[in-house]
């Protein structure tokens, strides 16, 4: 079996994690990828479709790197149930805040995402955020 995922080709680094595609739905997997011009999300639950042994995935979210006002790496404090999840805020231009979950574990794959958001001149912020408020 294949699998292959629209704009793959163009991604500098993913981030695999958690987000919310609509309001009422629950978190599902998915991968945050970035690229010079633009950030994605793929959702990694399951493929869009299947094309004989290949698995299709398509990108369901884009934010163009002109609409993305800053990126906000979030540590969780003082939430036992989130424990060993941090956040990275996506905040718009327009002031819409879009909210990507990702494993502790996965500090390879952060510090390359972070790096890769810095070295196309993303702008982004470090900070901790506790969410009982």
């Amino acid at each position: 079996m294949k699998v292959n995922a629209e704009d793959l080709e163009k991604a500098r680094a993913f981030l695999p994690g958690l987000f919310k595609f609509q309001d009422e739905e629950p978190f599902s997997q998915a991968v945050l990828a970035v690229n010079e011009e633009m950030l994605f999300i793929y959702n990694d639950h399951a493929p869009d479709y299947k094309e004989g042994d290949n698995l299709q995935y398509r990108v369901k979210l884009r934010f163009p790197k002109g609409s993305i006002d800053t990126i906000f790496h979030e540590k969780i404090v003082k939430q036992p149930d989130l424990k060993g999840l941090n956040r990275l805020s996506i905040m718009t231009r327009d002031e819409d805040v879009f909210y990507f979950y990702y494993f502790n574990d996965d500090k390879a794959f952060i510090n390359n995402f972070i790096a890769a958001l810095k070295h196309f001149h993303y702008s982004v912020e470090t900070n901790k955020t506790n969410l009982n408020y």
